[in-house]
């Protein structure tokens, strides 16, 4: 298997053979925006880019680097740290404080946007186990359906597990992507990175 690393520039991502040093493909950003960190899931590449106050969010495919969509961030969350879940072709992520969102990678689509209720003082994770999904906080176990994101409470995980003492977590069946400061990208081109939330109160 031959060493390749994918790299960014003003304009431009490519993928390079590192032992003829030379590209195997070459695809286009959006005209201006620089990259500042790229991620990778499964077939799909994932770019964060600015360009003095905007930022998007493009996916490529890993193979051939064929763009697939680019967005404004801001059509896509609101809410920093980014942190999504991955399953299938789909990633899972709070888009604001109070709203969980589901993309597609393959079109960039948004599946749903849903809104719940949160206490003003509480702070929500999230975590996917065995095609399930749920967010927590120290006080409860929210239910999200993963197909149509109806949020319910359950019952059962707020009346008997306590979250109260969880700062972190990963489920059965999902990938996580490191969270990704994307408000605050560092000088040198790099992803800023941070820790996880608190799981509210």
């Amino acid at each position: 298997m031959r060493k390749t690393a994918i790299f960014g520039k003003k304009n431009c991502i490519e993928k390079i053979d590192l032992e003829s040093v030379s590209p195997i493909w070459r695809s286009e950003l959006p005209v201006g925006f620089t990259p500042f960190a790229i991620t990778q899931y499964e077939e799909y590449i994932i770019v964060f880019s600015t360009k003095i106050f905007s930022q998007k969010i493009s996916c490529f495919r890993k193979n051939s680097g064929t763009n697939l969509w680019h967005r404004d961030k801001q059509q896509i969350y609101e809410h920093d740290p980014f942190t999504p879940l991955y399953m299938g072709k789909y990633l899972y992520y709070l888009a604001k404080r109070d709203t969980v969102a589901k993309l597609c990678c393959e079109t960039g689509k948004i599946i749903f946007r849903k809104p719940f209720k949160k206490p003003l003082f509480s702070s929500y994770q999230m975590f996917i186990t065995n095609q399930s999904l749920f967010l927590f906080s120290k006080k409860e176990v929210l239910s999200v359906d993963i197909d149509t994101g109806n949020i319910s409470r359950d019952d059962k995980l707020s009346d008997k597990f306590n979250t109260k003492e969880i700062e972190a977590s990963l489920g059965n069946g999902s990938s996580f992507l490191s969270v990704i400061q994307s408000t605050h990208p560092s000088n040198d081109g790099g992803a800023g990175a941070g820790g996880g939330g608190d799981g509210g109160g």
